[in-house]
């Protein structure tokens, strides 16, 4: 037992080192600048005060204004080294959230490296270093989580990181209902409403705001029609794809290789070597989760149906 937990702290201190080596020093990136200049404005008052007329499309996500984007408020453009430190502490965090989902399906070790996976897969790298990219994984780290929790019939856990979850950003609604889905595959249908029951909450809100303060919310375009949206989806199909097995794909591994510094080389190297010896110890997939691949299909459907809504 006591070698067991030695174990978990030397993974623990393993996965920190590497988010660090990963993170600092990246800094801000494109929107970041354009919000701090905003929140510079805002009065202390004016940030804590949930109002549509000064939040604009951030009273659509007000947990992430208060948890996340309070940084710009009162950090600005100094010491960007706590960004960075904020960066690790969520995908850390993140990371322990999808691991303990995996747990329900996958042996602790893929489970773990499931998770790093999930988190630091290298074509979507804008969510490492992009400080407002956090808002992609954090809710669905959340509602991964909250899907564990009911998967293990902790109601009350699964419905407060839920709601948390839902209600984070309006990048929420793919993962409420895509993860939801698990439980319908299964049929245990109370449980699956009761598990979407916050994203339905979130998306009441979502067009209560769309309606009452249109200038809020300027993702759904109003012009929106069967055909854009076709055109959309389609669209954003074929560019997932390219991102995947496309030139694009290919030049990021290109210019990722040729931008390795030598320091990156040897740890990329001890990282290889720990791989390779630890690949015989790895478990065996015991079972092939159909729930779990399915909901993460639907994952996948409602994102690009979400986004061809937006046009984005």
């Amino acid at each position: 037992m006591f070698g067991n937990l030695v174990n978990q702290y030397k993974i623990h201190i393993f996965i920190l080192f590497g988010l660090g080596y990963l993170i600092l020093g990246t800094g801000l990136h494109g929107d970041d600048y354009v919000e701090i200049m905003k929140m510079q404005d805002f009065s202390n008052f004016q940030f804590f005060y949930p109002s549509p007329y000064i939040h604009e499309h951030y009273i659509l996500g007000l947990p992430a204004h208060y948890l996340l984007f309070w940084a710009y408020k009162f950090i600005g453009y100094e010491n960007l080294i706590f960004y960075d430190l904020i960066k690790i502490l969520a995908h850390g965090i993140c990371i322990f959230f999808i691991f303990k989902f995996l747990t329900n399906y996958f042996e602790a070790d893929r489970a773990l490296l499931g998770s790093i996976l999930f988190i630091l897969f290298p074509l979507h790298d804008a969510t490492t270093y992009w400080y407002m990219a956090l808002v992609y994984i954090i809710p669905a780290a959340l509602l991964s989580y909250s899907c564990h929790h009911l998967l293990n019939n902790s109601w009350l856990k699964s419905f407060l990181y839920g709601l948390l979850g839902a209600s984070f950003f309006y990048t929420s609604p793919p993962f409420v209902f895509g993860l939801g889905m698990i439980f319908a595959f299964q049929r245990s249908y109370k449980k699956f409403l009761f598990f979407i029951f916050p994203g339905i909450l979130y998306v009441g809100y979502y067009f209560y705001i769309k309606a009452y303060f249109p200038f809020a919310e300027k993702r759904i375009g109003d012009s929106i029609d069967l055909v854009s949206f076709l055109k959309n989806f389609i669209a954003q199909i074929l560019s997932s794809i390219e991102s995947y097995i496309g030139p694009s794909f290919f030049l990021k591994i290109f210019y990722a290789v040729v931008s390795l510094e030598f320091t990156s080389i040897i740890i990329l190297s001890v990282i290889f070597t720990c791989i390779l010896k630890s690949k015989r110890a790895l478990s065996t997939i015991s079972k092939h989760p159909k729930s779990l691949i399915l909901s993460l299909f639907c994952v996948a459907l409602f994102s690009f149906i979400i986004f061809s809504l937006t046009g984005y």
